[in-house]
């Protein structure tokens, strides 16, 4: 029973499957499946709509014959459209504390671009992970190995950019890449910007973009083949308009 995402906007996708009948249970990546609203199908394709821009969803679905159920299945998981942020002299940053997406294990933020992943031991990774939970609801952005990951689009013209975020290793020190790329379904075109190195304890990272065209390009944190487990917080991208 699989299940494909297709012509996803910002209010709606269809989603599409195999079955004579089906029962779908979908809502944000956060919410529980037991809190889900549900819909039964005996089409070949059901279309989600009310849906809420710029926001990760999941899908449930399971067979249904009369009033017997299978069981659910890996889950789809996709994100409605994210236009770009719009900074300006009014809101001249952007922030992400990763602190708002709970602890369900299909969270992670809006807008963000998983686009290589890494399997190890049952775990995915860019991943979303609690740590010194001693502390409080405190959350970081797990990359591992080559696992790498794009920040949303910024609607800039002519503007220059600056991000500072916190990183660190628990596994010890290791080397990771933050740089540009303009299509996220193309490897090739990433541009390195600067190769980064992060220790066990918490290093602060500021990273100045006045040198390169950021328009139409994506900020990227990739891994390395030997990368360790590498924690990113509280990420800010900052807008410095152009002097004449």
């Amino acid at each position: 029973l699989a299940l494909v995402a297709s012509d996803a906007t910002s209010a709606s996708v269809a989603v599409d499957y195999q079955s004579a009948a089906i029962q779908l249970a979908y809502g944000p990546a956060t919410q529980d499946i037991d809190s889900m609203p549900r819909i039964v199908s005996m089409l070949d394709t059901v279309e989600l709509t009310d849906l809420t821009a710029a926001t990760n969803y999941v899908v449930y679905a399971r067979s249904i014959c009369g009033v017997d159920t299978g069981d659910w299945v890996q889950p789809l998981l996709f994100g409605t459209d994210c236009q770009p942020y719009v900074l300006d002299d009014q809101n001249p940053s952007y922030t992400e504390s990763f602190n708002l997406y709970g602890e369900h294990p299909y969270a992670f933020p809006s807008c963000y671009t998983r686009m290589q992943r890494v399997y190890e031991l049952g775990v995915e990774y860019p991943s979303l992970k609690r740590v010194n939970a001693s502390e409080g609801d405190r959350h970081v952005l797990n990359l591992y190995k080559d696992a790498s990951v794009a920040l949303p689009a910024f609607n800039l013209s002519g503007e220059k950019l600056t991000i500072t975020f916190n990183s660190y290793s628990p596994a010890g020190n290791t080397y990771y890449y933050i740089g540009l790329q303009d299509d996220l379904s193309d490897p090739s075109t990433f541009q390195e910007v600067r190769e980064l190195y992060t220790k066990s304890n918490l290093t602060s990272q500021t990273i100045d973009f006045s040198k390169y065209k950021v328009e139409g390009k994506y900020i990227v944190f990739k891994g390395q083949p030997n990368t360790k487990m590498l924690y990113i917080d509280n990420v800010v991208v900052t807008r410095a308009p152009e002097c004449f």
